[in-house]
C-alpha cells in the first residue's frame, strides 16, 4: 500500500504526483466561470436595458395615437394618415401597429446567449466539483485502506486514547493535588 508497484515511490508521492494539477484545474475553472459571470452581467444589462427601450418606445407609438370618438359615442382611435374615421382597433392591430420585429429579433437573440453563458458556467462548475470530489473520494478511501491496514498490525490509534500497557491516572476531586 505504502510502496508503488514499481516498489520506487511511496503512496504519498504517487498520490501528490497525481494531484498536483488539482490546484491549478480548479484555479482555471474558476477564472473561465468569473469570466463568463463577467459576460453575462454584461449582458443581462444590456438586455434589460433593450427591452425597456422597446416598451418605452410602444407607449410612445401608443400615447401618440389620436383617440376621438366613434359615431357611436365609443372611444376609438382616428385611422392614421389623416382620415377623420375613426376606429376601435383590435390587439392584433395595434400589437401590429407598436412591433418593431428587428429590436424583437435583437432581444431573443441576447436572451438565447445569455442562458448558454449560463448553462456553460453550470457545466463548469459541475465539471469542478467532480474532479475534486473524485480526488477526495480517492483520498476517504485510501485513508479506510491504511487504517485497516494499521488496525491489523496494532499500530493504529485514535488520538488521545490509550496503548495497551499505559498508565492511567484520575484525579480524586477536581483540582485537588490527589491522584490514584
Amino acid at each position: 500500500f505504502f510502496i508503488n508497484k514499481m516498489g520506487d515511490e511511496t503512496y504519498l508521492e504517487s498520490f501528490i504526483e497525481q494531484i498536483q494539477t488539482l490546484p491549478s484545474e480548479v484555479r482555471r475553472n474558476l477564472e473561465l466561470m468569473k469570466d463568463l459571470d463577467k459576460s453575462c452581467s454584461a449582458l443581462a444589462g444590456e438586455l434589460k436595458t433593450s427591452q425597456e427601450d422597446y416598451i418605452a418606445r410602444a407607449q410612445e407609438k401608443i400615447l401618440k395615437l389620436d383617440v376621438a370618438e366613434c359615431s357611436d359615442g365609443k372611444p376609438g382611435v382616428r385611422v392614421l394618415g389623416g382620415g377623420n374615421d375613426v376606429i376601435i382597433p383590435t390587439t392584433e392591430e395595434l400589437s401590429a401597429y407598436i412591433k418593431d420585429e428587428e429590436t424583437l429579433k435583437n432581444i431573443r437573440s441576447m436572451k438565447v446567449n445569455a442562458v448558454q453563458q449560463t448553462e456553460e458556467k453550470v457545466a463548469i462548475a459541475e465539471q469542478t466539483y467532480s474532479i475534486v470530489h473524485a480526488t477526495v473520494k480517492r483520498l476517504d478511501k485510501d485513508l479506510g485502506k491504511l487504517e485497516t491496514m494499521l488496525k491489523t498490525t496494532g499500530e493504529f490509534q485514535i488520538a488521545g486514547s490509550a496503548k495497551p500497557n499505559d498508565l492511567a491516572a484520575i484525579q480524586v476531586l477536581p483540582n485537588s493535588a490527589d491522584w490514584i
